[in-house]
C-alpha cells in the first residue's frame, strides 16, 4: 500500500465542507482558533510551541481566503482545476490556478496525538525493509500472516468504526502499546476510539488526528478511513 500522504486544503484545515455557507466558515474558524489557542494548556501536550504557532498560522491563512467570498471563489476554482492556491495568490486576485499540488504543501508533525489529519503530517523516511516470508506482510511495527478474504473485507469497508479498527489491529498483530508508542497517542484515547467511547474523546479536530495516526500504523488509507470515521463519529457523538 502506498504511504503517500496528502496535505490538507483550507476546507479541511477548518473542518468544513466545500459548500459550507460563510457563517459556518466563520464559526469553524473561531472553533479552530479556540482549539489551537496558545492559552489552551492541552495544546502543548499535543504539539511543540513551533508547531502550535504554525497550526495557528495555517488556520489564519485558511480563513483569510475562505472568509472572503471573492478570494474563496478563486480558491474553489483552483481546487476544481487540481491545484492548491496559496493565500497570497488569491489575495492578489490572480485567478490562474497555482501549480502547487497537495503533495507539495509543507507538512507539520504532531509530537503527540495531534490532529494533523486535519492539517498536515510530516513525511518520514522509511527504513530499509528485510525480505518477508511468502504469505506474510508487515506494518510499521509488526509482521502478520495475510488472510486474503479479510484483506478483501477491509478493502470493502465503507463505514469505519472503532471496533473495525480494533479488528484490523488484532489481525495485523499490533497491540495498543505499539500504536501508542508509534503515534504518541495515549492508551486511554486509543481504547476510547476502539470502544466507541465518544464521551472520553476530545474535540473532533483531535479525534481525526488520532484516526489518521492509527491508520498509518496499520497501513490503511488514512484519508479514506479518517473521512469515513469522522462521519460516523459526528453522527454518534453529536460533537
Amino acid at each position: 500500500m502506498s504511504n503517500h500522504r496528502q496535505g490538507s486544503n483550507y476546507y479541511e484545515i477548518l473542518e468544513v465542507e466545500r459548500n459550507a455557507p460563510q457563517n459556518e466558515i466563520h464559526r469553524a474558524y473561531q472553533r479552530a482558533k479556540s482549539t489551537y489557542s496558545t492559552e489552551n494548556p492541552a495544546l502543548y501536550s499535543m504539539f511543540s510551541k513551533e508547531e502550535a504557532k504554525e497550526l495557528l498560522r495555517m488556520i489564519e491563512e485558511a480563513y483569510s481566503v475562505l472568509g472572503n467570498q471573492s478570494q474563496r471563489k478563486i480558491y474553489d476554482q483552483s481546487l476544481a482545476d487540481g491545484g492548491v492556491m496559496p493565500a497570497s495568490a488569491a489575495k492578489s486576485g490572480n485567478a490562474e490556478p497555482s501549480k502547487l499540488t497537495h503533495e507539495q504543501l509543507p507538512d507539520i508533525a504532531a509530537s503527540e496525538p495531534g490532529p494533523s489529519g486535519d492539517v498536515y503530517m510530516m513525511r518520514t523516511k522509511e527504513k530499509p525493509k528485510s525480505t518477508l516470508a511468502p504469505g506474510m506482510a508487515r506494518t510499521s511495527v509488526s509482521t502478520y500472516k495475510v488472510d486474503d478474504s479479510f484483506e478483501a473485507e477491509i478493502n470493502a469497508i465503507t463505514e469505519w468504526t472503532g471496533p473495525l479498527l480494533q479488528k484490523v489491529r488484532t489481525y495485523k498483530n499490533v497491540n495498543v502499546d505499539q500504536i501508542s508508542e508509534a503515534s504518541r497517542i495515549s492508551r486511554t484515547y486509543l481504547n476510547a476510539v476502539e470502544n466507541d467511547d465518544f464521551a472520553a474523546l476530545p474535540a473532533a479536530v483531535f479525534v481525526r488526528g488520532f484516526v489518521v495516526q492509527i491508520s498509518r500504523v496499520l497501513g490503511l488509507d488514512e484519508n479514506k478511513v479518517a473521512t469515513s470515521y469522522m462521519k460516523y463519529f459526528r453522527a454518534k457523538s453529536g460533537k
